[in-house]
């Protein structure tokens, strides 16, 4: 079966990579929400890495070569 969201997202980490999405669009979908709007472009782009690096890190298929 082809599932959409591994198609959506290469088979790489599928429900880490739609997690930290839909993450980044509900904040990004009302002011409210986005409590890095007031970042500036650097502090942003960092902000978001530590946010994906985080997520992708509890993808347990990686786990045992990231321990390694």
């Amino acid at each position: 079966m082809k599932d959409s969201l591994a198609l959506r997202h290469n088979d790489i980490s599928v429900l880490e990579s739609h997690h930290i999405a839909a993450s980044f669009k509900l904040m990004m979908s009302e002011k409210q929400y986005n409590w890095m709007e007031k970042f500036d472009a650097n502090d942003y782009k960092r902000m978001r890495k530590l946010m994906i690096d985080a997520v992708f890190s509890t993808d347990i298929t990686k786990h045992f070569g990231d321990v390694a």
